[in-house]
């Protein structure tokens, strides 16, 4: 009799057990297996959940956002200060400037 679905148990991984790694893997090669629906990095060969790896890239996203537009706020903060100041250093040279002026005329 042949077997039209493979019944035969295969190993994912197993529960509790963890890889450590001297090193950081980027998971910058990775292979879908269609099978058994994991992903897979083909450099230090750990195996993920697609929905886990899709919801952890979606979350890194979304962070990713949220910095960005913290730093967008703190770049126009940033920049309008740099005005302020620029506009008080002109200010502070007309000041200068005026009383030169002053004590050279009273010196006459």
């Amino acid at each position: 009799m042949v077997d039209i679905v493979d019944f035969t148990r295969k190993q994912q991984f197993k529960v509790g057990e963890k890889k450590v790694y001297d090193h950081q893997c980027a998971h910058s090669e990775l292979t879908i297996d269609e099978k058994r629906r994991l992903i897979v990095c083909d450099k230090c060969d750990q195996h993920f959940d697609a929905f886990d790896y899709v919801m952890k890239i979606a979350e890194k996203e979304i962070r990713l956002r949220s910095n960005l537009r913290y730093l967008r706020g703190q770049s126009k903060q940033l920049s309008e200060e740099i005005e302020v100041k620029k506009r008080e250093l002109r200010n502070i040279k007309a000041q200068v400037n005026r009383a030169n002026k002053r004590s050279t005329q009273t010196d006459k």
